[in-house]
């Protein structure tokens, strides 16, 4: 059963707060506030299979599942499932004023690299914690496909 923490960004008052929740399937729905930013964190055992440039870089079924207001769902999977000697290391770096400051990879599968399509949160904001160390891919970048169960996310 999946486990859902959801953070709630009060934009007015600059505030976060945290609540636990029951899996999604076991209740009707969110209703979003637009005062609020919210982010909920699901752990999912769904088979992810994450490839670029036809390359297999990433596998796993213990993926964090990061939904955010206006933001696409994002699968955020252990090291441990990535092939990091595909990774390499840039200069990019951005600031999100929920989750903190990530950092960037870009993929060498041995063809052209696919720039900056990899961010990981070293040292996250407390409200999200759980993302520590684990890496996202951007799935709409050309060349990158993300896989959901055998389906196209």
């Amino acid at each position: 059963m999946a486990h859902t923490f959801v953070l709630r960004w009060n934009t007015i008052s600059g505030r976060a707060a945290g609540e636990h929740r029951p899996p999604p399937e076991m209740f009707d729905g969110i209703h979003m506030n637009t005062q609020e930013h919210r982010i909920e964190l699901t752990h999912v055992s769904d088979h992810i299979v994450v490839r670029v440039n036809d390359t297999v870089v990433a596998t796993s079924s213990r993926a964090l599942v990061l939904a955010e207001t206006n933001c696409p769902p994002r699968y955020y999977l252990p090291r441990e499932d990535v092939k990091m000697d595909l990774l390499r290391s840039t200069t990019t770096t951005s600031h999100c004023p929920y989750k903190g400051d990530a950092v960037y990879w870009s993929v060498d599968t041995g063809e052209a690299p696919v720039e900056d399509v990899v961010w990981s949160y070293p040292e996250p904001y407390a409200q999200v914690e759980r993302i520590r160390g684990r890496l996202a891919f951007w799935a709409e970048k050309p060349g990158v496909t993300l896989e959901v169960n055998g389906q196209v996310a």
